[in-house]
């Protein structure tokens, strides 16, 4: 009888370890909303000034009006960053103000402050500061359709640090890639629509018009364009292998089936 009770027993254990397993694999990556951007009304002004005067093209062609038709976005395109900021908190401060700082050359081309949906800490910690479907000003042409990562760091995970060395500096970690490939996987089933996955250091090249994405990128400037190296070589590749099973062949990681 003590034997049964116990065999019972074990077997509620690892039903109960089962189920909780379950439950986490169906809920996603843990997501940590302790962090976030406040979207003042002057926020949202500042937003919807930069959308139109950077997307009405796009607007116009897609719903008939040349006007933001609101905060809210329809995700196409993913975009991995790093913030060449060290730490979580210093890169709050920098995305907290409504008003773009220190930074002339962006100013010209509008004074909302830049920010994006997920930061991802070294320690592999996400955090969403914003909802991932409202828009931010992170990745020129793209903004109006684009779910942004800032990786916490301020240069590419070295080939080292992939094979579990200790990362150097404050290059992006292994943790961060197991993050990301997380992350992604659970938007992807969040927002089926949700094609095309980039570093920012690619954002130009859904400028060709033979690039599956071509249709995503709108710039109403043409003149306004940045040189992105982040987040790099090293991590984009790192990200991809680990999500072989959700990209087209051929694609170079950049296209989902």
């Amino acid at each position: 009888m003590k034997k049964a009770i116990t065999l019972l027993l074990g077997l509620s254990i690892l039903a109960a370890s089962c189920t909780s397993l379950r439950s986490v694999r169906k809920r996603g990556p843990d997501i940590n909303h302790s962090h976030k951007i406040e979207y003042s009304p002057y926020r949202i002004q500042l937003l919807k000034e930069y959308a139109e005067a950077h997307y009405s093209q796009y607007y116009l062609e897609t719903s008939g009006s040349p006007e933001w038709p609101g905060i809210e976005i329809d995700p196409k395109v993913i975009v991995l960053h790093y913030t060449a900021v060290p730490t979580l908190e210093k890169t709050m401060d920098v995305f907290a103000p409504d008003t773009l700082q220190g930074r002339a050359y962006l100013n010209q081309s509008g004074k909302a402050n830049v920010g994006v949906q997920f930061l991802v800490d070294r320690d592999g910690s996400i955090y969403q500061i914003t909802p991932d479907n409202y828009f931010n000003r992170h990745c020129i042409g793209l903004n109006h359709c684009a779910i942004g990562f800032e990786n916490i760091g301020t240069a590419d995970i070295s080939k080292a640090a992939l094979q579990g060395e200790t990362p150097e500096g404050t290059h992006l970690t292994l943790d961060q890639v197991k993050a990301n490939i997380a992350l992604i996987r659970h938007l992807k089933k969040t927002y089926p629509g949700i094609e095309i996955l980039i570093g920012h250091q690619e954002y130009r090249q859904l400028e060709d018009p033979s690039h599956p994405g071509h249709q995503y990128f709108h710039e109403n400037d043409p003149d306004y364009r940045t040189k992105k190296s982040d987040p790099g070589e090293n991590f984009m590749k790192a990200v991809r292998d680990g999500l072989q099973d959700m990209l087209k062949p051929g694609s170079y990681g950049q296209v989902f089936n």
